[in-house]
């Protein structure tokens, strides 16, 4: 009788050292190549006349992806912006980094889910995938915590784009700014494919004086 590969411990924990060392070397590689984006875009804004003097405070790409005008996603509560203002993403790759430099405020049970309060002062919610929180965790890998401090780049988690599709959900993205009444200034630019952290998406002016950002979780 054959070995099912799922009987031999020894293949299975091969194969799952190879998924952890993946995932490690590209939250490595490409934390490191984000944040050299990052420094690159900010030195060329603050050479270009039409962001020197400027406050506003800016949001980047948080996934390979197509963005698209939020009142178009597949999703009444984001479309009719219930929750709040942003932007839909159409994911092209399966991880997700932090657009901002933050705290990690909530995480979803189901890991679909994921609150940001940026150094600004936005309330900034990736929410995963149409009704995604029915698949409890599955297809889903997480890497923050509640509270963890995370810079622009950070890989906050990873997905099995495939699986969710299969199991009949879309995996359409949202990301919002979810404390719209606190802005004196909100704007989202919808792109087609755009790259992580490569442009900014939304742009925004946080009307509350910066004490009221913190305290937040040690």
């Amino acid at each position: 009788m054959p070995i099912r590969y799922d009987d031999n411990k020894l293949l299975v924990a091969i194969d799952k050292f190879k998924k952890v060392s993946y995932d490690f070397l590209y939250w490595a590689y490409y934390n490191t190549k984000y944040r050299h984006i990052s420094k690159k875009i900010d030195k060329e804004h603050r050479s270009n006349s039409f962001y020197r003097g400027k406050t506003t405070e800016r949001i980047a790409t948080p996934a390979l992806g197509r963005y698209y005008d939020l009142s178009c996603m597949p999703d009444k509560i984001f479309a009719d912006r219930i929750l709040g203002d942003g932007i839909a993403i159409d994911l092209y790759e399966p991880r997700i980094v932090s657009p901002v430099n933050g705290r990690i405020v909530t995480i979803a049970k189901a890991k679909h889910a994921y609150c940001i309060r940026d150094e600004h002062g936005a309330d900034i919610m990736i929410h995963i995938g149409i009704n995604t929180v029915k698949l409890k965790g599955q297809g889903f890998k997480c890497y923050v915590r509640d509270g963890q401090k995370v810079k622009k780049g950070t890989l906050l988690c990873r997905i099995d784009l495939d699986y969710i599709k299969k199991s009949g959900f879309c995996p359409d993205a949202a990301m919002i700014i979810t404390n719209m009444k606190n802005m004196t200034y909100f704007r989202a630019y919808p792109h087609e494919r755009r790259d992580a952290l490569v442009y900014d998406v939304i742009s925004y002016n946080y009307g509350e004086p910066k004490s009221n950002i913190y305290p937040m979780p040690n």
